[in-house]
């Protein structure tokens, strides 16, 4: 087989690499939106309401109740908050910064993981292209 065959057959598939690319972006698109629909409340009413029903409970110094309406949610904000009122003997900048630790690692690093891989498929998209036009 001659070089300019085999820069051909390689030039042809590239079209593959491209095709395999865009397949794995949007395969780490979908999962990021599903973890952002999983962390997150269907909208900012649902939000606000749940929010309202734990700020009754506290102010009725019910913690027992609004723990076990965190307890039944699986999003950001309920387990932020069953993790306060978990740690609530704690001092203000020490439960500050669990929260800080907690907010990066449970929420944060879910979505970097994700959007790195975006990225990553974003940027050797072109490269992908002038592989192909250089071969072709």
């Amino acid at each position: 087989m001659n070089i300019n065959a085999l820069a051909s057959s390689l030039g042809d598939a590239c079209y593959l690499f491209l095709a395999a690319n865009f397949m794995w972006g949007l395969y780490c698109s979908v999962l990021l939106w599903r973890t952002i629909l999983k962390l997150s409340f269907s909208s900012q009413h649902s939000q606000n309401q749940f929010l309202d029903e734990i700020r009754s409970c506290v102010e009725r110094k019910d913690l027992r109740a609004a723990t076990e309406m965190c307890e039944s949610e699986e999003r950001a904000i309920p387990r932020l908050m069953l993790a306060a009122f978990a740690n609530r003997t704690l001092s203000y900048s020490q439960l500050r910064q669990l929260i800080g630790e907690m907010v990066h690692r449970d929420v944060v690093s879910a979505l970097e993981h994700r959007l790195n891989w975006i990225a990553t498929v974003i940027k050797s998209g072109p490269l992908l292209g002038l592989f192909g036009t250089v071969l072709g």
